[in-house]
């Protein structure tokens, strides 16, 4: 295995797999969904999963249509127990085509053996322990790396200055060009407003696993986070990855061309339900989570969304007040079907402003579904069916209303690498 570049990196700074150990070991990585809490929880499933494969799938479908007959080669960094390769694999075309090489790189033994342990039946992918800034499985690929990828926030793990070299690394290392697909944490997610305008390098907590001391409601969040579930994280935006791309090229002969950003879970990001870094955050994870659980019956008026502005942040304060009527205007509609008794909050919107094409299409395309399962008297059936639709649009809002500029719990890139 090839180390990066000589001093590249803080030798002092090292990152410790120690946080997530006992989250694995006490089940909350298994791929078994659990309703409301652990890593695959619904909103993973049916929310989080589906738009990352959403945003992904042209760019793949594409790269994996490019001459060659041998297998996609998939290098996962911080691949924990290969959410990666289910993501990828379930894209059509993609391996039924050519099929899949899928190589899972991470720092957690316990993560890389509830991997194996899973997909111990599929014998093209191969996981590996080591550090991505210096342990590249190189020497388990003739030929170097079709897509180099990354899920669920694992490069935050880097500071900006790992980030470069390891780009630098992987550019001047792989003999073909090659996607490279990035997953860091948004840095102007809602969840942690707290932390807009300081330094992108913060101290991050994994306090949403705390299942016991979850929010209920309105009571008051988190403020401490548990020991030995924090450590710092990288925040991105794509002012920040624009200048890091070209800071990349600049140092290669390699070009780089930043094809598309994304924004995931704008209101859904975990740390929604503990408030640890924005006390006005409402926990709409949870209640989302209950709204695709057919055995719970969820309380509507949790669901609304009161956004708090903050001084200097314009571009935010207008995006987040465009979604809050969106959002709140979809669950006002569901509300006065479902629950003819209650009210909607005196903030709430009557009507919803058809800002774009798309965004006022998907809203008329759902509530014209709403009013069909109404008409046909399935409000009988809330749970199961009328519930899961009002995520699903919720969704769709989330979709149509995204730039990709780092206002989601998740900030995803394609990147394409192509030597000149």
């Amino acid at each position: 295995m090839m180390s990066l570049h000589s001093g590249s990196l803080d030798p002092a700074r090292e990152i410790s797999p120690a946080p997530y150990h006992k989250i694995v070991l006490d089940g909350l990585y298994s791929d078994k969904a659990i309703a409301d809490r652990g890593k695959n929880d619904h909103v993973f499933r049916s929310w989080e999963l589906p738009l990352t494969r959403h945003f992904l799938k042209p760019h793949v479908v594409e790269w994996a249509a490019k001459e060659g007959r041998h297998p996609l080669r998939i290098l996962d960094l911080g691949c924990g127990t290969g959410e990666g390769y289910e993501l990828l694999a379930e894209i059509e075309r993609f391996a039924a085509n050519r099929g899949i090489e899928y190589h899972g790189l991470d720092l957690n033994e316990a993560m890389i053996a509830e991997g194996r342990y899973i997909r111990q039946d599929l014998p093209e992918v191969h996981f590996h322990l080591g550090d991505m800034r210096c342990d590249i499985p190189w020497d388990s690929v003739s030929s170097g790396f079709d897509v180099v990828f990354c899920s669920f926030g694992s490069l935050s793990h880097l500071n900006r200055e790992d980030m470069k070299q390891l780009l630098i690394h992987l550019v001047s290392r792989n003999s073909r060009p090659f996607l490279f697909v990035g997953d860091w944490l948004g840095e102007y997610s809602y969840e942690w407003q707290d932390y807009w305008g300081k330094s992108p390098w913060r101290d991050y907590c994994m306090s949403y696993f705390e299942f016991p001391h979850r929010r209920n409601g309105h009571i008051a969040p988190i403020r401490k986070c548990p020991a030995g579930k924090h450590f710092p994280m990288q925040f991105w935006s794509r002012k920040n990855l624009v200048n890091l791309v070209k800071e990349v090229a600049a140092g290669t002969s390699a070009k780089l061309v930043l094809r598309e950003c994304f924004d995931r879970s704008i209101l859904v990001g975990r740390h929604m339900d503990t408030g640890e870094y924005n006390r006005n955050a409402r926990p709409l994870r949870r209640w989302v989570n209950h709204l695709f659980n057919p055995a719970v019956r969820t309380p509507l008026e949790n669901l609304y969304f009161r956004y708090s502005h903050e001084e200097g942040f314009h571009g935010q304060n207008v995006f987040f007040a465009v979604l809050e009527i969106a959002w709140n205007y979809l669950v006002g509609r569901f509300q006065k079907v479902l629950e003819p008794g209650s009210s909607a909050p005196s903030w709430a919107p009557n009507i919803c402003p058809p800002w774009n094409e798309k965004l006022a299409g998907t809203i008329i395309s759902i509530e014209e579904a709403l009013f069909a399962m109404s008409a046909a008297d399935l409000t009988s059936s809330r749970e199961c069916l009328m519930e899961p639709l009002l995520a699903y649009g919720l969704r769709a809002i989330e979709g149509c209303l995204q730039e990709g500029t780092g206002y989601g719990h998740g900030f995803l890139s394609v990147i394409e690498v192509g030597c000149d």
